[in-house]
């Protein structure tokens, strides 16, 4: 291994074990994903908020990352003009309810999957994006109807774990959320999606100070 490459590794490490924050939002490089015949939820990142229309629509926001980052905690902070409708969560855990306010989405890292050539082109889409292949998505969804820290698997994949996150209001009408993992995960990239297809719904949501705490 070239000495460059190997100076470069350690410096990385250290900024890592330093405790970097990621802070998603100040980036400019995410792409959109839409999917084939759902009508797109609109995105606006504007002075640091990410606003989304949904009006029955979906779509996401991803950004792949640079290098594998282990990130130990995350927060951010939410706030909604109205909700997807989701009775409970047992609508939420089906493909009739799978529509949520915000699902902050890790890309975790694993194997690279195998994507036949009649993969859905947004698979395609995301595939070309990343920088390093994940096989795993930790949904941590704002609002959920299941209680806080209760987890359940995507309708829609088995490789899609979803989260409800405890949320806190506060005085200027956001809500803070702070999650801290039992054992960092290897984020490779991040996924922000407000949805409402599913369950027909209009909504308007926005989010901010997103940060991502590493090793």
């Amino acid at each position: 291994m070239k000495p460059w490459i190997v100076l470069a590794a350690i410096a990385y490490a250290q900024t890592l074990t330093a405790g970097t924050v990621v802070k998603p939002l100040e980036r400019s490089n995410f792409k959109p994903i839409m999917f084939k015949n759902i009508p797109e939820t609109r995105y606006l990142l504007e002075a640091g908020v990410l606003s989304a229309t949904v009006d029955r629509s979906a779509g996401a926001w991803v950004q792949a990352f640079q290098e594998p980052t282990p990130v130990k905690e995350i927060r951010w902070q939410w706030q909604a003009d109205g909700r997807p409708g989701v009775r409970d969560k047992e609508h939420e855990a089906s493909k009739a309810g799978d529509d949520a306010v915000w699902r902050i989405g890790l890309m975790i890292q694993g194997p690279k999957p195998f994507i036949p050539f009649f993969a859905s082109s947004w698979i395609k889409q995301v595939a070309e994006i990343m920088k390093y292949p994940s096989d795993r998505m930790l949904y941590l969804v704002s609002d959920a109807r299941h209680a806080a820290d209760q987890k359940w698997q995507s309708p829609y994949s088995s490789s899609i774990e979803n989260w409800a996150v405890a949320s806190t209001p506060r005085s200027d009408g956001w809500q803070d959320v702070r999650l801290v993992f039992p054992q960092a995960e290897t984020v490779v990239g991040i996924w922000l999606m407000a949805d409402g297809d599913d369950t027909k719904s209009q909504f308007q949501t926005r989010l901010r100070k997103l940060e991502l705490d590493t090793l």
